[in-house]
């Protein structure tokens, strides 16, 4: 029983540690970017999405979005440095014992649920040692300040069990990448614009899809 006590106060000094890293982290990213002057930073990635999202309000539009997360959870040497090794062997939906990062999932998405997140869904992807986290819709601006504080703190927890999570995109050429869906719905009036007749795309549901695409060099 001591063993135990001793070892839960260090889990809980270590999530109390977590969770302060990642509200610094939430609160950084919200922030806005000025020159001294008072006037927004041209190249502040929020201001840029702020005027988007502004210029389709002025058209009646607003966007949310609902992201789907993916991230490898590699082992570390002994130096603490980042490897792409794993003893995993677990494939799309596999659960525990085989699912060795379960537990570690698990604590993201209860410091996520802490820190305001509403998780959609979580489970192990296609290649062993991936996973995917999804939280639910929500504003453009919400949803961009989420993405970036999730990854900090999936980062930080996983470093917490020895492990590095990473978000590249192609880590290990033998397996399935990860990528990074984002669900969209365009509403006007709070309807859904992108449905057209019969179930297929609307007008300006093709607009918006064409816009993606004029884009997607920049993306």
């Amino acid at each position: 029983r001591q063993i135990d006590g001793r070892w839960g106060g260090v889990r809980e000094s270590l999530e109390e540690k977590t969770m302060n890293m990642a509200l610094a982290a939430k609160k950084l990213i919200e922030e806005n970017v000025f020159y001294s002057d008072g006037t927004p930073f041209e190249g502040d990635p929020r201001y840029v999405l702020r005027r988007a999202i502004k210029k389709a309000a002025d058209m009646g539009y607003s966007c949310n979005v609902g992201p789907e997360c993916e991230f490898f959870l590699f082992h570390t040497d002994d130096n603490g440095m980042p490897t792409t090794l794993t003893h995993e062997k677990a494939g799309y939906l596999d659960t525990s014992p085989i699912d060795l990062g379960e537990n570690t999932r698990r604590d993201i998405i209860l410091t996520l649920e802490e820190m305001g997140y509403e998780i959609d869904s979580s489970h192990h992807e296609i290649s062993p040692a991936q996973h995917e986290i999804d939280f639910t819709y929500e504003n453009a601006m919400a949803t961009a300040d989420k993405i970036m504080t999730f990854k900090m703190a999936v980062r930080t927890i996983a470093k917490r069990y020895g492990l590095h999570a990473t978000f590249m995109p192609k880590p290990r050429a033998e397996v399935n990448g990860s990528g990074m869906h984002l669900n969209m719905r365009l509403l006007k009036d709070g309807k859904n614009i992108f449905k057209g007749e019969d179930g297929a795309l609307s007008a300006e549901g093709e607009a918006f899809l064409a816009g993606i695409l004029y884009h997607i060099q920049g993306m």
